[in-house]
């Protein structure tokens, strides 16, 4: 190992210090300077106020509590687990209507292979 390190030429540094801002706003080209300079700020949604009941500035604030995206990430989750289990049941339970009338399950498949 100690050999490896040696080799003339080679110098191994452990404590590399990497420049920040790379990239510096005089390195940009101006097309992309002027599309980050209009994205600055929210959107307007203010706009938006009068039609939320919880009043003025409650588009805004919702806009940027990144817990609100949180909650409603989980919640269209949930839902979505929750409706193939209702159809799971329905499923079962059709099936078990059919049996306790008097049908049996060869006859069921039968049916299917039609």
């Amino acid at each position: 190992m100690h050999y490896a390190l040696s080799i003339a030429g080679v110098d191994w540094h452990p404590n590399m210090h990497i420049e920040q801002n790379l990239i510096s706003s005089s390195d940009m080209p101006r097309f992309v300077m002027d599309s980050y300079e209009e994205c600055r700020g929210p959107p307007r949604l203010f706009l938006l106020d009068r039609f939320d009941v919880a009043g003025a500035g409650a588009c805004l604030k919702r806009y940027t509590d990144p817990s609100f995206f949180k909650i409603d990430a989980v919640s269209s989750e949930i839902a979505t687990v929750e409706v193939p289990r209702e159809k799971k049941n329905r499923k079962v339970k059709k099936k078990g209507s059919r049996w306790r009338n008097g049908e049996t399950q060869e006859a069921t498949l039968s049916s299917h292979a039609k």
